[in-house]
């Protein structure tokens, strides 16, 4: 029942972006994403001010988004579970307040609130990455390849949100800037963030219409790496440690005869409970003088801490090398 009355809204949010008799909001029109705001608007998701607008160069807080997170995924307190207090999640939240109800659903689903959030403040970008990827996974479980996407700020990411920045970018989101920067700490505008929404729950449509009747027109089934021969590193190991109760840093190590060689981890595949990993190797620069001595390499990654990761291939020759 809760799986179809989701793909109810989403083919509405579809179909309400085909033909808009009326703009909801009167400053939306010139908006980059202004048939998304309007469709998500006409299905009950967001709201606007008292005088009719949206002001969708404002700034998300964490309320509004929470509230349209909870609102767009038709997101419930899951049957026999008794969900805390919203006080037990941050002091500033009220039990009063209106947000209040969609903060405790958040929670019950397993989306993570920022520890002591103040509902009133700026969200950042990070923040709402890692909320639409939990609401997206409380959807279903969908066979996904993880090609690993270099991030150039990428220490400045909180490292419990770095599976999730992944996710949204192999799915198609375009979250990085021309220098390829994410700006994690960045707030999020009201605009940004509801055509984030729509696009997620356009993604969840998508998978759901696979499920249920086979591919999509144009789509195909994502292909599974082949295990790359001819590895020059031996004796693998793969450890885990925990990053927080969402996240695991995964790590995989190897030796190499010689200095030089490198090794990355070139895609992830999700499947069943798993977390596939498949690695590549590069290769010493042919002008380098080596010594014969074997090194250790490694390389991780951070993968959702439900599943269990598993060395795929022992590594293989980067294509590129």
């Amino acid at each position: 029942m809760r799986k179809s009355v989701r793909t109810f809204l989403l083919t509405l949010l579809l179909l309400s972006t085909a033909a808009m008799p009326a703009w909801a909001f009167s400053d939306t029109q010139s908006d980059v994403n202004a048939d998304k705001i309007e469709a998500l608007q006409k299905n009950h998701v967001l709201s606007g001010q008292p005088d009719g607008t949206f002001n969708p160069q404002g700034v998300m807080t964490y309320a509004a988004g929470v509230s349209a997170i909870v609102n767009g995924f038709q997101l419930t307190v899951p049957e026999g579970k008794i969900p805390a207090p919203v006080s037990s999640l941050s002091s500033k939240l009220k039990a009063e307040a209106w947000y209040s109800n969609a903060f405790t659903i958040a929670a019950a689903n397993g989306l993570t609130i920022p520890k002591e959030v103040d509902p009133n403040a700026p969200m950042t970008r990070e923040v709402l990455v890692n909320l639409l990827s939990q609401a997206i996974n409380t959807t279903g479980n969908y066979p996904t390849i993880l090609l690993y996407t270099h991030i150039n700020d990428e220490e400045s990411l909180n490292p419990a949100y770095a599976s999730s920045v992944q996710h949204l970018l192999n799915i198609g989101f375009k979250l990085l800037d021309k220098d390829n920067n994410f700006l994690p700490k960045q707030t999020v505008t009201r605009s940004t963030a509801a055509g984030r929404l729509y696009d997620s729950l356009q993604y969840v449509k998508k998978m759901q219409e696979q499920e249920d009747g086979g591919l999509a027109p144009g789509m195909s089934h994502p292909l599974i790496p082949a295990v790359p021969v001819n590895d020059p590193l031996t004796d693998y190991s793969l450890s885990v440690s925990k990053i927080n109760d969402q996240v695991n840093e995964v790590t995989i190590t190897a030796n190499a005869p010689t200095p030089g060689y490198s090794l990355s981890i070139s895609s992830i595949v999700f499947k069943d409970g798993q977390a596939l990993l498949y690695t590549t190797v590069g290769k010493p620069d042919p002008a380098m003088i080596v010594p014969q001595v074997i090194t250790e390499t490694s390389a991780s990654a951070y993968i959702p801490a439900d599943y269990k990761p598993v060395l795929a291939n022992g590594g293989g020759e980067s294509p590129a090398s």
